[in-house]
């Protein structure tokens, strides 16, 4: 999935083809595929603590999606930043560690688990702030 949205951000760019719908759609589909997956998990995961957190970053990215339509219907994108590249990659990263069929240590899905909680959250504050100077700029 990362890869795929990488192949798309570079010919769109090298072909010319960005538009401003393109860069508001682009980080919504790629929470909302990170959503359906994590929701995915949350039905089949039998440990609480994991189905907690999978459920508080899939309010972040709704959140996130919601704020992001908003700024669209303004004509208007909050631009993505590098850190919700990143955060994306995380994500990624922990939905492969968390589904592998290797029973891995307790900690190590902790671990996991607790950093993109982490990562999440910061980016879901980086977002909120940005959105926050978007909106006193508009208004």
């Amino acid at each position: 999935m990362a890869l795929t949205d990488k192949i798309d951000g570079y010919l769109a760019r090298r072909l010319n083809q960005v538009t401003r719908l393109g860069e508001a759609l682009d980080p919504a589909v790629d929470k909302v595929l990170i959503a359906l997956t994590l929701i995915a998990m949350i039905a089949t995961n039998q440990l609480i603590w994991v189905r907690i957190s999978m459920s508080a970053i899939v309010l972040c990215e709704v959140v996130v999606v919601w704020l992001s339509f908003r700024a669209q219907h303004q004509k208007t994108t909050v631009a993505v930043t590098y850190f919700g590249k990143f955060k994306m990659v995380m994500q990624c990263i922990a939905i492969i560690v968390i589904s592998m069929p290797i029973v891995l240590p307790l900690l190590i899905y902790l671990i996991t688990v607790a950093a993109i909680v982490v990562i999440t959250f910061a980016s879901l504050v980086i977002y909120l702030f940005r959105f926050h100077i978007w909106r006193k700029n508009v208004g």
